[in-house]
């Protein structure tokens, strides 16, 4: 079983949250490109980035919902074992 500190989960909660931050800028840099729709190539590169940045920032949010749930569960935990004592 792998342990984790609160201080790594914190800091990767953080790191998270500042990649998802960068992604959603991407997505907003993507939604203003324009391009040649007559460009069959180019449009469908474009729709594949915009596919794999989409699926990176659905991970992103999956990952740190993970880390949240970990860092709520240490809280119960220790909250419960400070009101047991």
């Amino acid at each position: 079983m792998l342990e984790y500190n609160v201080e790594t989960l914190v800091h990767l909660y953080d790191s998270l949250n500042s990649e998802i931050a960068k992604t959603e800028q991407e997505v907003e840099k993507f939604n203003q490109f324009a391009a040649d729709p007559t460009d069959e190539r180019a449009m469908e590169e474009i729709t594949k980035l915009y596919e794999r940045l989409l699926a990176r920032n659905i991970k992103l949010n999956k990952m740190r919902d993970n880390v949240e749930k970990l860092l709520d569960n240490i809280l119960n935990i220790e909250v419960g074992e400070i009101s047991n004592s």
